[in-house]
């Protein structure tokens, strides 16, 4: 499967914009990110294991990869996956609208599905991340399956 995404972030008060290309086959996982003028961001590839990456300098120390690939699985895996995952003291609530992650009963994460299904062309949901602060709107650009 091929995603593309729009993915609009706001942290301290500031918006950000980048388009995501995720891949997932059999094996891995690739996730790459462009600026809107067509920069490369990061990539990113994941094995089930292991996650290799490589950044732009031009990329700010906030903005992770790997927190981006936490933030796609938390909003896209299914969550029976996740749950078999999480640690003993970590929860997941799942309705068909809203997942929340909690930790040791604290609130550290919420999507909220708000426009069709997130795979789908046109699907949206919206992340935010208590934790750290930032809220991203995700919209899917297009599919395809591999």
């Amino acid at each position: 499967m091929q995603l593309q995404q729009r993915v609009t972030g706001e942290y301290a008060g500031k918006r950000h914009e980048m388009l995501c290309v995720l891949e997932v086959n059999s094996d891995t996982l690739s996730l790459a990110a462009l600026s809107p003028q067509g920069i490369k961001l990061f990539a990113l590839q994941y094995d089930g294991d292991t996650v290799q990456q490589n950044r732009s300098r031009w990329v700010p120390e906030q903005l992770q990869p790997v927190q981006v690939l936490n933030d796609i699985q938390l909003a896209l895996w299914p969550a029976e996956k996740i749950i078999a995952r999480l640690p003993s003291d970590w929860q997941l609530q799942h309705s068909g609208v809203e997942r929340k992650l909690f930790e040791r009963g604290r609130l550290r994460a919420t999507v909220i599905y708000t426009q069709g299904k997130p795979l789908a062309k046109d699907g949206e949901y919206q992340l935010v991340n208590h934790l750290y602060g930032y809220r991203l709107q995700v919209k899917t650009l297009e599919t395809a399956t591999l």
